[in-house]
């Protein structure tokens, strides 16, 4: 029974977990086996399966193996240590910064189809709930340990394999400091496949760069999601810079919610107190922005402004 919980009668599996109780009983001299012994030999079996395990997973296409990636996480941290109540890895997904597409509705979808989850029917609220489970319980421990969601999310840029020749060209335009250029040919891609991270990250730097404040900081605050480390100081770099653009303008309140975002996100404390006192002395002495004539256009907008009936190669 307990061999079975684990492979579901799957014959590949069920083989390599005989091997390992074969292995252990030889080494031991015992050769009655019991549940113990089972659950005893499971990391043994996930190392001799690694590579029919591994077949198993590339059989799968992108957006179903990042939807299983996340099934896997819901369930190990599920109160039994096996359930996913129907959504719950799009949730996670989202909450990793992935917009949730057609293809990654679909692939949910077609993970219960194809039988990779199957539905608990063992008790009414779990019918109620649309409660599954990974259907192979060893393949589940193995995705949690080999597979996990925060590496799975990076495949999803690979759905439109056409994009690589734009993006490459977007990263040189990079490299080679035409940024405008470069954050037109990253919105191209990124309008294409929003969850190409590669280019929400050099996106996100691009417009870091060339002061487009609000954009950056809408950028890194999902790029934050699925990264923080990498994320977090241009996430604060730009966020500072947007509230002093803010402030400028006179527009206290909007400055004080973007300062109070990047408290919630973990950002310094201490330059973010100095932009909080900032705001309040110019309160205080009533400094109003002065009205220029004419309004001031960055660089890199009236670079863009001219390129918009071009055609970028």
């Amino acid at each position: 029974e307990a061999l079975f919980d684990l492979c579901a009668g799957h014959p590949y599996f069920t083989q390599i977990m005989g091997f390992a109780l074969f292995s252990q009983a030889r080494s031991s001299d015992r050769w009655t086996v019991e549940a113990e012994d089972v659950a005893a030999v499971v990391d043994r079996a996930i190392e001799l399966g690694g590579g029919g395990l591994a077949w198993f997973w590339d059989g799968l296409p992108i957006a179903e193996r990042v939807v299983y990636a996340a099934a896997a996480t819901i369930a190990a941290k599920s109160s039994t240590g096996v359930e996913v109540r129907d959504g719950e890895p799009l949730e996670l997904l989202e909450d990793r910064g992935i917009v949730l597409t057609d293809c990654l509705h679909k692939a949910q979808t077609n993970l219960i189809e194809w039988k990779f989850l199957d539905r608990l029917t063992s008790r009414p609220e779990t019918v109620l709930r649309g409660t599954y489970r990974i259907t192979i319980e060893l393949v589940r421990r193995w995705l949690v340990r080999q597979h996990s969601i925060r590496d799975e999310v990076w495949e999803l840029q690979d759905l439109e394999p056409d994009l690589k020749p734009l993006y490459e060209s977007a990263c040189q335009a990079r490299n080679q400091g035409e940024l405008p250029k470069a954050i037109k040919l990253y919105e191209r891609v990124f309008s294409r496949n929003p969850n190409h991270l590669g280019a929400l990250f050099d996106l996100a730097d691009c417009c870091l760069h060339t002061q487009a404040y609000g954009r950056a900081l809408e950028l890194f605050d999902r790029a934050y999601a699925v990264d923080p480390v990498r994320a977090k100081d241009g996430l604060l770099r730009s966020g500072l810079g947007y509230a002093k653009l803010l402030r400028d303008e006179y527009l206290m309140t909007e400055a004080r919610n973007v300062l109070e975002h990047l408290l919630d996100m973990g950002a310094d404390r201490e330059q973010i107190r100095q932009m909080f006192a900032e705001i309040q002395q110019m309160e205080a002495q009533k400094i109003e922005p002065q009205s220029p004539v004419g309004r001031f256009i960055p660089e890199w907008r009236w670079k863009l402004s001219q390129d918009d009936d071009r055609t970028l190669s």
